[in-house]
């Protein structure tokens, strides 16, 4: 596993599996494998979260330096107040759009990344109501 995307894909088919699936209708050999793969994306797909949240940070350090210099050379240029503000609203929104798609993407993998650990401790709950059954039912 690879890419932050595969990562993601994989996270997503497994989600897609567990709400086609009656739960009831998986082994406990099942529900553990499936617990396992969850738990080694979320691994991975932590190291991605703290990329994508750097990646963020940066962004928006970006966008604030490139708001402010253009404030600052509009003021010292002579402009106006308003007009100083206005102007780098405008010459800062290439990097303002950037961040917004920086903030988007840390949010979605923090979200999942999230997501998964209530997969894993839902596919536990059941394994372990599973194992409580059997041993019943050998008791």
């Amino acid at each position: 596993m690879s890419g932050e995307e595969e990562v993601v894909s994989e996270i997503l088919k497994v989600s897609r599996r567990l709400q086609k699936t009656v739960t009831s209708d998986l082994d406990g050999d099942q529900l553990s494998r499936i617990a396992l793969k969850l738990a080694s994306y979320k691994v991975t797909l932590g190291g991605f979260v703290a990329e994508a949240r750097l990646s963020r940070d940066e962004a928006e350090a970006q966008y604030l330096h490139t708001r402010e210099q253009s404030y600052k050379t509009h003021r010292a240029e002579g402009k106006a107040i308003g007009d100083s503000d206005n102007l780098k609203r405008i010459e800062s929104e290439e990097e303002y759009q950037a961040y917004i798609k920086a903030s988007y993407n840390f949010e979605r993998l923090r979200n999942l990344h999230n997501d998964c650990h209530d997969m894993i401790d839902s596919v536990r709950s059941r394994l372990i109501h599973l194992l409580g059954e059997r041993g019943d039912q050998n008791g």
